[in-house]
């Protein structure tokens, strides 16, 4: 296509020839449109022609932070309230100054959504324009972010410009360049760009995004010694908790309730807990061991440290961490550092996930099991590792469906009892003919680890995520995160379409 990446001013009509004005510019999909002023002549070497009601100006898009998570990534452009949405695909050009970015043509008096493939949000990102734009033009670019952003700054040689922009709530005409919004519930960033400069203000723009911002972005905690005597979750007396700006004490949490273990406690997790919403965990929160417990939030800040079972002690039992919310959730913030997520377990301190690994998980049947049993029998005596574990009787028929998935309540010698009852039959045998034996007897194995954490899914396919970060607190030190397990399942994690997969 011709002129390639260039905008060309016909003054007269003669390159366009046409008896009036106009511009010629590369083939971009957003400039054309009947509301446009601008059309495709394919005689006019595939550019695009636009009559004298429109101008176009030139901006480039460049320096995305982090550099490595935007190579290879694509920006998409496509023009605000055109009768048809149309998106010009710009490829990936990543680079670090003006010549190696994204540049490309815009009308100006115009909205343009810029939008990254694969669902990243650049932390730091500039843009610049050309130098022949006039006092009166102006554009508008919008960024959409997938990931909270509470806090946007802008910067113009190095100076920020909050206190020269901090009386524009929108953009468009009238605005100095640089000038932005941030509309935090829908997730986007507008900034105009024009001709309208100052010595303050100079033609290239950094935009500077923060995922948290302000006093409740502090992961410090008061380093204070823990109590000597253990809290535990089921007792009413030993929780305080704080709702509605009045403390209430000796109430266990309940579902939606947003709880912090204090800096002080060391609480020992000895039943299953409501459907929490943001659990912090400023001191110690322990998984009774053994025992058969579930943590259910919505999301979870360790602060400090959070255990289950230890490399010399796994932990017997069935525990879980079940993690609840959709993609229209609100998003939590934690630190500028951290991306702000929902349905997550964040770290920035200790946890120890350590189940136990039995020294055998597979037998099989050593008789018939039938349509209805919750009991059955195994050629070998199971640990208690199986209790509270889900086990797997596999298909003995033509079916290869007809596998039954059951928990194991008890264990007697080789007799184990289990819901729910059994839905398919299942050889326990070995069958003998007069030439030879076929041993096809069902498989019996245990599914999975008895320490999960879990992404919960209700109504939707939407997976939870784990995020282990160091930090710099507020007195500059480096607070390094810890996370160790085995014997651990991991169920429903990892996000699509962001990344924290």
């Amino acid at each position: 296509q011709y002129p390639h990446n260039a905008i060309f001013h016909d003054l007269d009509g003669s390159l366009t020839s046409t008896t009036n004005p106009g511009w010629v510019t590369a083939h971009q999909d957003y400039l054309i449109g009947d509301d446009s002023g601008c059309s495709v002549d394919l005689n006019k070497y595939d550019g695009v022609v636009c009559d004298q009601s429109v101008t176009l100006r030139r901006v480039v898009v460049y320096a995305p932070v982090p550099e490595k998570t935007f190579r290879g990534v694509e920006l998409n452009v496509s023009r605000v309230g055109a009768q048809e949405e149309k998106f010009e695909n710009l490829g990936t050009q990543a680079g670090r100054n003006p010549s190696g970015g994204w540049a490309f043509p815009v009308r100006t008096g115009k909205i343009f959504n810029l939008h990254f493939n694969q669902g990243i949000d650049f932390q730091e990102i500039q843009f610049d324009r050309s130098h022949i734009w006039l006092q009166d033009e102006w554009a508008v670019l919008r960024f959409n972010h997938t990931e909270t952003r509470e806090k946007m700054e802008a910067f113009s040689l190095d100076v920020n410009l909050d206190p020269y922009l901090e009386n524009f709530s929108a953009v468009g005409e009238g605005d100095p360049h640089g000038s932005f919004f941030l509309d935090i519930e829908e997730n986007q960033t507008f900034v105009t760009v024009s001709g309208t400069t100052s010595e303050v203000v100079g033609t290239q723009i950094r935009l500077k995004g923060h995922h948290c911002w302000g006093e409740h972005c502090s992961l410090a905690f008061d380093d204070v010694e823990m109590e000597k005597e253990p809290r535990y979750w089921s007792n009413p007396d030993h929780w305080r908790l704080d709702r509605d700006d009045e403390t209430e004490v000796g109430i266990i949490p309940r579902d939606g309730d947003d709880v912090t273990i204090l800096p002080s406690w060391n609480m020992i997790l000895d039943s299953d807990t409501a459907i929490l919403g943001h659990l912090v965990i400023e001191g110690f929160l322990t998984f009774r061991n053994p025992g058969a417990h579930v943590l259910s939030a919505h999301t979870i800040l360790v602060k400090r440290k959070l255990a289950i079972g230890s490399t010399q002690n796994p932990t017997l039992r069935t525990s879980k961490i079940r993690l609840y919310g959709n993609p229209s959730d609100e998003t939590v913030s934690f630190t500028p550092e951290i991306p702000a997520c929902n349905k997550c377990l964040v770290i920035v301190g200790q946890a120890q996930f350590h189940g136990r690994v039995a020294e055998k998980t597979i037998n099989k049947l050593s008789s018939h099991a039938r349509v209805g049993d919750t009991a059955i029998t195994i050629d070998g005596t199971p640990s208690a590792y199986w209790i509270d574990r889900e086990i797997m009787i596999t298909t003995t028929s033509e079916n290869f469906e007809h596998v039954d998935m059951v928990t194991v309540t008890a264990i007697e010698d080789s007799t184990i009892t289990f819901t729910p009852a059994l839905k398919y039959d299942h050889i326990g045998e070995i069958l003998t003919t007069a030439a030879r034996s076929v041993d096809a007897r069902a498989i019996v194995a245990v599914v999975g680890h008895n320490v999960m954490v879990e992404g919960v899914q209700d109504d939707n396919s939407y997976n939870g995520t784990i995020l282990v970060g160091d930090y710099i607190d507020n007195e500059g030190n480096s607070r390094h995160a810890k996370f160790s397990m085995s014997g651990v399942e991991l169920k429903n994690l990892g996000q699509h379409d962001s990344n924290k997969s």
